[in-house]
């Protein structure tokens, strides 16, 4: 997530002061005095993640990040170590990250980003305002990380005061790289400066003369890139290649002395260095070499008279302990450099252009193949997606087919019965039109029937009638 560098300070007596990280996340120091040993380790405090040293009136002050996702600070009161919690997080869910830090006037300006644990694809980048009493919070970006960047956020302090802040942002084929300053107790809207590709990615940034500075490390396939990026008070922005190698580049470092720009960097061992005029950048000089001890990046804090501040160096195994600050290295090539820079000076610089464009059109090929690569990726998945749609539509279309035959055949047998059926329907309806006839003559014969009927009871009436009176009449003869 950010890489760890060991502090160093060296103190009015030329004590040189060490605080690292071990294995078992012990926050440890040690002094080496006149005689050239290290004294024995001491713990300062344990569970640490991250650190930020700084020295006020000899004073040793420290802030640093926990495993238990608080930021605390201590410092040396009577040989013992006395802390306090600055800011904590009380849900275990959430890391606290990528510590750094700036100090402006009487407050303290405290970076770190929170990353939940489970998901880590995304954070938040937080400020802190602190000044030794009441601490404000602030939330300022949300980032996408990526586990092939060694840095997400880089801040520096310019000439007058403000701080600048570059953050790189996970956007899919590329990484977006954005900045934003803070002046006047508020921050600038955020612009996008450039894009970039590849893998263990990180970067330094130097302000000078209103304009930013930035070195970018990165690996693409196979190869390490050191490029340079400038953007002036104008607004235009330079990219150019400095450097590539096979061999595994480390720990660059950007300075600036007199009109000239430096950067160093760490490859097999040796300390290379190249310089900008303002057009080009020179050969790759190796400036150190150590086979038996090993060089690493350190942060110092340096005092003087008139101003403390935080720079980097290299500095070689604890057997035989050295401080190699960019200026001492630069008198190792200064001479050389500049009995390169007056001999065919013309050629050099067309060399240079010549080579600088190569390798620019190199890197840019070699970006544009591994965008298409992945373009080419996605193409293929989704050409294997459509097939596999073709394959399932092919299946249900002869499903389809099958289920059509299987109804035109039942349809075939449908009409069949349908005629089946009509013809046995017509001959019902013949025989019930012959009931019909039938019923139409009983029902006729049958009124005829009951007709003669009523006519027969109305004469039997009759009768019955004329009985009656026969039958008074004989008795009345009686």
């Amino acid at each position: 997530m950010s890489n760890f560098y060991s502090w160093i300070y060296v103190d009015s007596q030329n004590n040189i002061w060490k605080f690292y990280k071990n294995d078992n996340y012990e926050l440890c120091y040690q002094v080496m005095f006149d005689d050239g040993k290290w004294t024995k380790e001491r713990i300062v405090d344990r569970n640490v993640l991250e650190v930020f040293i700084y020295v006020e009136d000899e004073i040793i002050h420290i802030l640093y990040i926990t495993l238990k996702n608080t930021l605390k600070y201590c410092t040396m009161k009577d040989n013992q170590w006395l802390g306090r919690t600055v800011y904590s997080i009380d849900d275990d869910n959430f890391e606290l990250h990528n510590l750094k830090v700036e100090i402006l006037g009487p407050e303290m300006h405290i970076f770190f980003i929170i990353i939940e644990k489970m998901i880590r694809i995304r954070a938040v980048l937080m400020q802190c305002i602190w000044n030794n009493e009441d601490i404000k919070t602030f939330k300022l970006q949300d980032i996408a990380l990526n586990y092939h960047l060694e840095e997400n956020y880089l801040i520096k302090v310019d000439e007058k005061g403000s701080i600048i802040l570059l953050f790189i942002t996970d956007e899919g084929e590329e990484f977006g790289v954005n900045y934003s300053i803070y002046k006047n107790h508020s921050w600038s809207q955020e612009n996008r400066l450039y894009s970039i590709t590849g893998e263990d990615i990180t970067f330094e940034i130097l302000s000078s003369e209103q304009t930013i500075h930035v070195v970018n490390k990165y690996k693409d396939d196979s190869v390490y890139f050191l490029d340079y990026v400038c953007l002036d008070s104008n607004g235009e922005l330079q990219k150019v290649i400095i450097y590539e190698s096979n061999m595994v580049i480390a720990d660059p470092i950007i300075v600036k002395a007199n009109t000239l720009m430096y950067v160093f960097w760490l490859e097999n061992s040796r300390i290379f260095c190249s310089s900008y005029n303002g057009r080009y950048w020179s050969k790759a000089t190796p400036c150190f070499s150590s086979k038996d001890q090993h060089i690493q990046k350190y942060h110092i804090y340096t005092t003087s008279p008139k101003e403390s501040l935080v720079k980097d160096a290299y500095c070689t195994g604890d057997l035989d302990f050295h401080i190699l600050y960019p200026e001492q290295l630069l008198l190792a090539v200064a001479e050389d450099e500049e009995k390169e820079s007056q001999v065919k000076a013309t050629e050099l610089v067309i060399h240079k252009k010549s080579d600088g464009n190569q390798k620019q059109e190199l890197i840019k090929i070699k970006s544009e193949n591994k965008k298409l690569n992945r373009k080419l990726a996605s193409l293929n998945m989704q050409i294997q997606k459509n097939k596999r749609i073709a394959e399932e539509q092919e299946v249900l279309l002869n499903k389809a087919i099958e289920q059509k035959l299987k109804a035109e055949e039942n349809s075939k047998l449908f009409f069949k019965l349908q005629k089946q059926l009509q013809t046995e329907l017509e001959k019902v309806n013949q025989q019930l039109d012959l009931e019909k006839q039938e019923r139409f003559v009983c029902e006729s014969k049958y009124k005829s029937s009951s007709e003669s009927v009523s006519k027969i009871m109305q004469e039997l009436q009759k009768l019955q009638l004329n009985d009656s009176s026969l039958h008074e009449e004989i008795e009345l003869l009686k």
